[in-house]
């Protein structure tokens, strides 16, 4: 990984370079504590909401008009 610096301005406007270089073994560590925290395992749960819209309703209403709208460039094309 190549040495990445950025300037981020403080609260006076002046600009201060920042190293967000991380070693192998330094992000390796930030993944496990991490994963401490929040287990891989946990990221499969998944809970609708009651209110939650059914997701193929929302596609079907989005499509609502479409073919008409092929059919009539088809027919101002020929």
């Amino acid at each position: 990984m190549k040495n990445k610096t950025t300037v981020k301005r403080d609260a006076f406007g002046i600009a201060r370079f920042i190293s967000e270089y991380k070693t192998a073994e330094q992000r390796r560590q930030e993944g496990k504590s991490l994963r401490e925290k929040v287990p891989r395992v946990s990221q499969a749960e998944f809970e609708v909401a009651p209110d939650r819209t059914d997701p193929v309703k929302v596609i079907k209403k989005s499509s609502e008009g479409r073919l008409e709208h092929l059919e009539k460039n088809l027919k101002t094309d020929k």
